[in-house]
Parts: C-alpha cells; structure tokens; sequence
C-alpha cells in the first residue's frame, strides 16, 4: 500500500514539474499587444514623428527586459522594462524619417522573470514576434 501511494506521489510530482518545464519552454503570455501607433498620420520626411507599442503581462509574475525600435535595421532607441503581471505598458521612441523606404521594427530582447527573494530567471514569452510596418515617406508637400 505505502509502494502504491509512494509511487503515486512520485508520479504527480514528475508530471507537475514537466508540465512546468514545457510552459516554461513554449513561452509565457505577456509580449507585444497588436501593431504600432504614430503620434500622427500621414507623416513626412525631416518630422518629429513618435512611435508607441504596448507590452502585456499575463504571465503570473513580474517580467523585466529590454525593447529596441528599428529603422531599416538601425536602432532608433532602446530601453528597459520591468512589468507588474496583470498590466500593460507603452514604450515609444522618436523619430524624424528622410524620404525613401522603411521598414520600422519593434523588438523584445533580455527578458526575466522576476520573483520575490528569487534571482531573475530567463523566460521566452509567447507574443515575441517581433513587429514589422514598411512605409514609403515622401517629402513634406506644401499646400498653398
């Protein structure tokens, strides 16, 4: 009887310890919410255009980590994040664009997470696909 029910422990404890361990490696639920936002539209070369993205964390937990906006590839600006679990949070960057083609991206790196008296441990979060628009900018155009 005591075997069975040693047995029976053993076997719940492995299976919630691997359920973990994929929840974990499958990713967490807190990453980029849904596109990007322009502090106006339409814009043109040599404005102050400022770009936004919105993080969630659904996870369970605090989150910490870094996001970076790009430019064709070039980082426009990069800061650091931290996220209360349950909350979402805007990040921007400003940006003057020259006349020609771009492709503005939205990258999350160094992610964390982060639990009381624990040391930051590295995560994979489920909606870290990076986010990518292309734009064709034309030049400011005079209406007179």
């Amino acid at each position: 009887m005591k075997v069975i029910f040693k047995i029976q422990f053993l076997l719940i404890l492995f299976l919630f310890l691997f359920s973990n361990v994929l929840a974990v490696s499958s990713g967490l639920n807190a990453g980029f919410v849904n596109g990007l936002w322009y502090s106006k539209t339409p814009f043109f070369s040599g404005e102050n255009v400022r770009i936004y993205t919105v993080i969630q964390n659904q996870s369970g937990f605090d989150i910490i980590g870094t996001v970076g906006f790009f430019d064709n590839g070039n980082l426009l600006s990069q800061s650091d994040f931290s996220i209360v679990n349950g909350r979402l949070i805007e990040k921007w960057a400003d940006w003057i664009p020259f006349q020609g083609e771009h492709e503005i991206s939205v990258k999350i790196s160094n992610t964390k997470k982060i639990e009381i008296g624990k040391d930051p441990e590295t995560i994979d979060l489920i909606s870290n696909v990076p986010i990518l628009e292309k734009y064709e900018i034309d030049s400011h155009k005079d209406f007179h």
